[in-house]
């Protein structure tokens, strides 16, 4: 549902989990997003800040981090309802927002890029949480254990249409068992 909008047209039945009303059933021509400006931005930033002059990009990572904030705000509608508000962001003063004020500027990047994923891909938000470790968010108060998923469960359809090698993998606790590339 895009951001603001109200959730009355929006049903399950009408559009697809992929993003905010990409995919609305009947209409064939309406854009697809495989990866927004946005996240290109931000995955910039976060290659120019861990290997600077290595990393064969034009821009500086505070212009790319600045660009991938805007990009932010412009695929939200909010430049349109407050114009000037990433600007006010990017000037704030506040750590994790504007560049200059951040002491750790990977996390300002990670906490921006979350952040803009949060309104188009939970799961690609999920995904970029995992990797970091980062924002360190609350644990909800309905979970005594403080215990938070590791991996995803595998769909019920998978098991229907990959059934073998669901069941290679062992009993899988989303809880315990770690991915291969999950080290910490």
């Amino acid at each position: 549902v895009p951001f603001g909008e109200s959730a009355g047209q929006f049903t399950a039945p009408a559009t697809s989990w992929i993003g905010p009303s990409v995919l609305v059933k009947g209409e064939f021509n309406r854009p697809f997003y495989l990866m927004t400006n946005t996240e290109v931005q931000f995955m910039l930033a976060e290659a120019k800040q861990r290997y600077g002059a290595a990393v064969n990009l034009t821009g500086t990572a505070q212009e790319y981090y600045e660009l991938g904030v805007r990009e932010s705000f412009r695929i939200t509608g909010t430049t349109t309802r407050f114009p000037g508000a990433a600007t006010t962001l990017l000037t704030s003063g506040i750590n994790l927002a504007d560049w200059s004020a951040s002491a750790d500027k990977l996390q300002a990047i990670w906490m921006q890029k979350w952040i803009a994923l949060t309104n188009l891909s939970g799961l690609e938000a999920w995904c970029e949480y995992r990797k970091n470790n980062f924002p360190n968010t609350p644990q909800s108060a309905q979970v005594p254990d403080n215990r938070r998923p590791l991996r995803l469960f595998y769909p019920g359809t998978e098991l229907g249409s990959n059934r073998a090698n669901v069941e290679a993998q062992g009993n899988i606790d989303v809880f315990t068992n770690r991915l291969f590339w999950d080290v910490d």
